[in-house]
């Protein structure tokens, strides 16, 4: 609810102290940090679950969480290794040219220090201390706000303010749940339950692959046929949209840990399927809620240069809400062990999304990309309900 809030209330200040090409080169520069996280590994924070509730004895379960910690911080080194090695090449890929260079760098650096703190707050999850992760949560996210807001006002440096502040509070979340994680670590690592822990995720990683070219490659696309400014709006609108997922996200960092063991109980299947009922209709309340107040509130809001905004966000929802369904039902595999098959669904979904991508954009443009991303979400979702049968 917070993370909701804030993405609104600063909509007033982001909108006035950043222009639509802003936005737009944010989008390019966070999704070049979400496909370097995907493919270093971002999903190893998930492997705690499984392995902390395999664990028979409060050592194996401590050996759970502090194998996953050590291997984060692994990965942090060599994703910001190989990251500042490649920033100029990977600027000139991006953007034509080398001038984003230094900000490409912060970006990587920011990202190594998320691993350990994403599998922290993992950590914290798997160990249901839910106040804690809620402190966390919260001091994170009112932080960078505060942060953004002072760089943007007080120094005038546009998109450099967000990516600094993103920094500031990624740091201080990784710093905190290491001392939080500190009685943990004494088990050290065990080398063959990290390699356990890395096959376990591996798939995870082509899924979040898959899923990052569904929800952002369109960005890559839409760069070749529409203006930064153009995709500054849809970026904007699809952060509003996608409050949707952020629901879902919410209710998948208790459910995800938890499903583990209540489904394990006496009438777990049935719970399974009675919160799912739950979990639908708290998205489609949501929906509704974008679209009937949402919407309109925008229009009052938001710079003059961004009113388009809220022509695209009930459609962005609507297909998060298909998305959410899929996500759940492929919950399954997970408790099954078999997060290739998810991996599988994934990547039907996103090759028939890229197939849409090139055939759609160049035609409607924004349109374009959202009908192909509502378009994949749908076929996700037939295959899941398949897989279950």
């Amino acid at each position: 609810m917070v993370r909701a809030l804030a993405n609104f209330l600063t909509i007033p200040v982001y909108t006035r102290f950043l222009t639509p090409a802003d936005y737009g080169t944010l989008e390019l520069l966070d999704l070049t940090s979400f496909l370097v996280s995907v493919l270093v590994g971002t999903n190893l924070g998930q492997a705690v679950f499984y392995y902390y509730a395999a664990g028979k004895t409060e050592d194996e379960c401590g050996r759970a969480i502090s194998t996953a910690f050590f291997g984060s911080l692994l990965l942090g080194a060599f994703a910001a290794t190989v990251g500042i090695v490649l920033a100029p090449t990977i600027s000139k890929a991006i953007f034509g040219v080398g001038d984003f260079t230094v900000y490409i760098r912060l970006l990587i650096v920011t990202l190594a220090v998320a691993f350990p703190a994403e599998v922290g707050l993992s950590c914290i999850r798997v160990l249901n201390r839910a106040r804690t992760y809620s402190v966390v949560s919260v001091t994170r996210l009112v932080t960078g706000v505060a942060v953004n807001i002072i760089l943007l006002t007080a120094f005038h440096i546009g998109f450099a303010a967000l990516l600094w502040g993103s920094f500031v509070v990624t740091a201080g979340t990784a710093l905190y749940v290491a001392w939080f994680c500190m009685p943990w670590l004494r088990y050290g690592v065990d080398r063959h339950l990290l390699i356990n822990m890395v096959r376990y995720s591996w798939p995870l990683n082509l899924s979040a692959l898959a899923m990052l070219i569904l929800d952002l490659g369109d960005r890559y696309v839409l760069k070749r046929t529409v203006s930064l400014s153009e995709l500054g709006i849809y970026g904007l609108a699809y952060k509003l949209g996608m409050i949707v997922g952020t629901v879902s996200l919410v209710f998948n960092h208790f459910w995800k840990p938890r499903m583990f063991t209540l489904t394990k109980q006496p009438g777990g299947e049935w719970i399974y399927v009675r919160v799912f009922t739950y979990y639908v209709s708290a998205l489609m309340f949501v929906c509704i809620g974008l679209t009937v107040f949402l919407c309109p509130l925008l229009q009052l809001v938001v710079g003059r240069d961004f009113v388009s905004v809220g022509s695209y966000i009930p459609s962005i929802a609507s297909i998060y809400l298909v998305r959410g369904m899929g996500d759940y039902l492929r919950n399954a595999l997970y408790l099954n062990k078999k997060t290739g098959k998810d991996a599988q669904i994934t990547w039907i979904g996103c090759t028939v999304c890229i197939v849409a991508y090139v055939t759609l954009i160049p035609w409607l443009r924004l349109w374009g990309a959202i009908l192909a991303t509502g378009i994949s979400f749908g076929v996700m979702l037939v295959i899941s309900l398949g897989k279950l049968k």
